[in-house]
């Protein structure tokens, strides 16, 4: 252990260069990782803004599907109203024809 801690002394110079070339090293390594990370967001955001442009898409058609449904469901239920008035107009025309007329009255009353 003794002999490892005397070992010879570097000059200043060599031991500012290697130095200097180790913090060069450190940050090549670090605008690498900064390049990386950096694509990485941007795929990421493309690939979110797809998802969105798509949710929006979808949500667009739902709309439009619950538009058609509302639209569906006011024509069955006019269609419903109108065949009810129908109804009720054929059950009063049987009703009047089942009537006798005036002049059956009077054969009747006579």
């Amino acid at each position: 252990m003794r002999q490892f801690l005397k070992t010879e002394k570097k000059p200043l110079s060599l031991i500012i260069k290697e130095a200097v070339f180790a913090l060069n090293i450190v940050f090549i390594v670090s605008i690498i990782i900064s390049a990386a990370l950096y694509m990485h967001l941007i795929a990421m955001q493309s690939q979110f803004g797809t998802k969105h442009i798509q949710l929006s898409h979808k949500h667009s058609q739902i709309k439009n599907i619950n538009q058609k449904l509302q639209l569906q469901i006011l024509n069955i239920s006019s269609q419903s109203t109108i065949s009810k008035q129908l109804n009720v107009d054929l059950f009063e025309k049987q009703q009047l024809s089942f009537m006798p007329s005036r002049s059956e009255k009077l054969l009747i009353q006579k």
